[in-house]
């Protein structure tokens, strides 16, 4: 009974986790404030000893968003490129899934940066299959990063990246708009360029050359002014 009483309390506890966690995701709309504020919430939750999220820029190009804690080996100023190719970091984005490690100085590909750290948890953050970050969360012990724990951080990347998605088709619409009003603008500009040339032939193709006089298209065009003017003259006398 004690320890179904342990389980049900964990599981409060993560579903506590995830509505704190689901308010900052759907009302922040600063994406920075957003990243800065979910990678701060984790550290002080399991009392971690660092805390990261990187994005991916290109293939080879990631950059450190989000950081809480302190590093001995890198400096974590949010906009900093970040190697990807090494470290647990490496490996987890080769694996393209969740990476555990409970005794990182068990680990080979460990890279320490952090000197507390005993365990690491590395998150692919995805949207339809394809990485658009990492998580990475380090802490003093093991215990940490419980299955349910791991669970529940599993589903947290998701809602990151649905919501990087969402930003970035934003960010695309905007751009799109952005150039279409420019467009317009240009076709504006070009059209009234096209009127007033077309003025200045028409007003050329009536003028003689030498003498300024207007031609016989001038004239002819002149005449037929004059009808139209006498057409609409004699339909108002009519009336």
């Amino acid at each position: 009974r004690r320890l179904a009483l342990e389980r049900l309390q964990a599981r409060a506890s993560m579903a506590d986790l995830m509505l704190d966690l689901s308010h900052v995701l759907l009302f922040e709309d600063d994406l920075d404030v957003l990243l800065t504020g979910v990678i701060a919430y984790l550290r002080e939750r399991f009392s971690l000893s660092l805390a990261t999220l990187i994005l991916r820029e290109s293939d080879t190009r990631w950059r450190l968003r989000a950081a809480a804690g302190n590093s001995t080996q890198f400096a974590l100023t949010p906009g900093g490129l970040w190697s990807v190719q090494r470290g647990l970091t490496g490996k987890a984005l080769r694996l393209q899934r969740t990476l555990y490690v409970p005794d990182v100085h068990h680990d080979a590909e460990y890279v320490v940066g952090s000197a507390l750290t005993q365990a690491e948890l590395l998150i692919p953050i995805k949207h339809a299959g394809a990485i658009l970050g990492l998580l990475n969360l380090e802490s003093p012990s093991a215990e940490s990063f419980t299955a349910e724990v791991r669970e529940v951080l599993d589903v947290l990347a998701d809602q990151i990246g649905g919501v990087l998605h969402l930003r970035l088709l934003q960010a695309q619409l905007t751009s799109l708009n952005r150039k279409a009003g420019a467009l317009a603008a240009e076709l504006a500009r070009v059209n009234t360029r096209l009127k007033r040339s077309n003025r200045s032939l028409d007003k050329l193709s009536r003028t003689d050359a030498l003498t300024g006089a207007e031609n016989r298209r001038g004239f002819e065009q002149a005449l037929r002014n004059a009808w139209r003017l006498a057409k609409t003259r004699s339909s108002r006398w009519a009336c």
